[in-house]
């Protein structure tokens, strides 16, 4: 008797279906694109039929391909509902975000949230107690490479200086602060930020949150590191203004984390493409 094809090989497949790509079919599952292509092949064998039509811009279903998906997909569909966890059923997607991230990127695109993604949103959480399984997906600045996860970008930050226009001293905001004395914001863990641009600098006030530090920033508190896109919010509302004496530094990325075993939910792959797709509209 043939063996049934491999859950993963029927995942592949409908992935591909739906994306109409190979390759963004193995970026949803977390595969590399021969991954992808070895699975179909393999369908392909079992079926005994070609499935695809392989396309300059990528890739369509065939009649028999067609008619493979609309059985398998809902087939698919009633397995997964099967394996789910009766403590699971239901559940919201749990996602690990900063304050800072869900204050100043997250919660002002929440309003496009696709419809039938319950979210719950958790902000200390550390990278091991995500992997611990405390949330379904994560977003974490530069993330140590695991191999249980995958981390992928989805927002690279450039750095730069920013202040009020008008100190809470009365100054203006200068050109070059290394021109005159001004008062110095530090984001904590990064004491190199300001030695760095001014030598002998001494920042005389330290936050450890994104938010935090440029709501001090835009009360004339001081000069303060600007990481885009988070400052974004502040410079459209003036409250912020940047300082041209420095330019953008590239500084590293947000990463999307996720674990296979999550991805395999419908829910949490929603939101994962649905925060991908933010990111990529700026």
């Amino acid at each position: 008797m043939q063996r049934a094809p491999s859950l993963s090989t029927i995942e592949a497949f409908l992935a591909a279906a739906e994306r109409g790509s190979f390759k963004a079919a193995a970026d949803r599952l977390c595969l590399s694109a021969p991954a992808v292509t070895r699975r179909i092949q393999a369908l392909e064998r079992h079926a005994g039929a070609v499935l695809f039509e392989r396309r300059a811009g990528g890739v369509a279903l065939t009649a028999a391909g067609r008619e493979l998906a609309a059985r398998m997909g809902p087939a698919l569909d009633q397995l997964r509902a099967a394996l789910v966890s009766p403590d699971d059923a239901g559940r919201p997607v749990r996602l690990r975000a900063s304050r800072s991230f869900a204050g100043l990127w997250l919660a002002p695109r929440l309003k496009r949230l696709p419809e039938g993604v319950d979210l719950d949103l958790r902000s200390d959480l550390t990278l091991e107690g995500f992997l611990g399984g405390g949330a379904d997906l994560g977003i974490f600045f530069d993330p140590v490479p695991t191999p249980q996860a995958r981390a992928e970008i989805l927002l690279p930050v450039e750095i730069t200086v920013v202040g009020a226009p008008g100190l809470v001293d009365g100054r203006t905001a200068p050109g070059d602060p290394r021109a005159t004395s001004v008062p110095l914001i530090e984001l904590a863990g990064q004491p190199r930020f300001w030695p760095d641009r001014i030598p002998g600098a001494r920042p005389s006030l330290t936050f450890d949150g994104l938010q935090a530090m440029y709501e001090a920033a835009a009360s004339g508190l001081g000069l303060a590191p600007g990481a885009h896109p988070l400052v974004e919010p502040y410079l459209a509302s003036g409250r912020l203004v940047e300082l041209p004496a420095f330019g953008r530094t590239p500084f590293g990325a947000y990463r999307l984390v996720a674990t296979r075993q999550a991805l395999r939910g419908r829910q949490v792959a929603a939101l994962r493409d649905w925060l991908l797709r933010e990111a990529s509209a700026g």
